[in-house]
């Protein structure tokens, strides 16, 4: 590129948000609070969460807390402070465990 003039914010913004609507895999699109930005509607459709109500919510305050997950807060922290990269983020909980998980019961299924 001959103009190496840096992308607007408000571009990589709405490109990520017409990612995120767009795909057909479960996405979460987070900000550096770890809050919910957007979520893909199959995210909605896995998870059994209201999309729109979702926003702006912690990923650790998702459906019955599957994803408060203590490994998990520790590798997004790191990841944002860049001791870590994303190659070690991994899928999180499984829909199927995600609904079988009783409220209060954390702990990550095998």
């Amino acid at each position: 590129m001959a103009d190496d003039k840096p992308i607007l914010p408000i571009v990589t913004d709405s490109l990520a948000l017409a990612l995120v609507a767009s795909s057909d895999a479960p996405i979460l699109l987070l900000d550096g609070a770890l809050l919910v930005i957007a979520a893909s509607a199959s995210f909605a459709r896995a998870f059994q969460i209201d999309p729109a109500s979702a926003e702006g919510t912690s990923l650790f305050a998702l459906g019955q807390g599957e994803w408060d997950v203590p490994q998990l807060r520790s590798l997004l922290k790191a990841t944002l402070s860049g001791a870590a990269g994303s190659r070690g983020l991994r899928d999180g909980p499984s829909p199927a465990r995600a609904r079988a998980a009783p409220p209060g019961d954390h702990r990550p299924r095998a």
